[in-house]
Parts: structure tokens; sequence; C-alpha cells
């Protein structure tokens, strides 16, 4: 995977492969990491360090989450199709779902949540 974009007007195009990350990568990192930082490109900077293993990725989850669980008990079944991430330090990564189902279905988790609350 990369990470593309402009720094500068200069085009630019970071590779990392998970476990392959030399020390030579982390020093060049941290050298774009500060450069960025001194152009208040936070979002970059968090990305970068996700990328090369340098900050943790917190994911929010889906295990208990009650919106989940309503879906379940419905048999309505979600699909995580990607990740949002505001790029703030210590950020979380929101999962998006898709939930596709006929009225019917839609209707009876209404029916859930509404009687649940």
């Amino acid at each position: 995977m990369a990470i593309t974009g402009k720094l500068d007007g200069e085009d630019y195009t970071l590779v990392a492969s998970a476990g392959q990350t030399t020390e030579a990568d982390i020093v060049v990192a941290n050298d774009i990491i500060r450069m960025c930082e001194e152009r208040g490109l936070q979002e970059l900077v968090s990305a970068i360090k996700v990328r090369y293993g340098m900050e943790e990725v917190k994911h929010y989850p889906l295990d208990g989450n009650r919106f989940v669980e309503a879906c379940k008990a419905c048999n309505i079944a979600g699909n995580v199709q990607g990740h949002i991430h505001s790029g703030d330090e210590g950020a979380v990564r929101y999962p998006i779902i898709a939930v596709v189902e006929d009225i019917r279905k839609f209707e009876a988790l209404y029916d859930y949540i509404k009687n649940d609350a």
C-alpha cells in the first residue's frame, strides 16, 4: 500500500509493506512527519504513523454494540465496508457498515429499538 499526495507542490508516494519496515524507512518517515507537522498536515502525519507502525490504530468495537445487537436480534446482517478515521491524535477508526434487507425486517428492527428504549 502507498500514501500519495502533494507536499509543497511536489508529488510524493510512500510505500510500506506490513512487517517490512526498515530502520531507514522510519528515519525517512520521521523526517517527513516533522515537515508535515510544521505545515499543519496532522491527518497526513497520522496516516504515515499508522502505515509505518509508529502509532497503534484504535478500532471501534462492534461486539456488544447496541445497534449491532438489535440487528442480530432481528436476523439482519451488516457488513463492514471500510472505516472512517478523523486523523486526530489518538483517534478511533469507526466502521462503515452496510445493512441491506427488505422493509419487513427494518420494520421489525424499528419496533425492536423503539420497545427497547
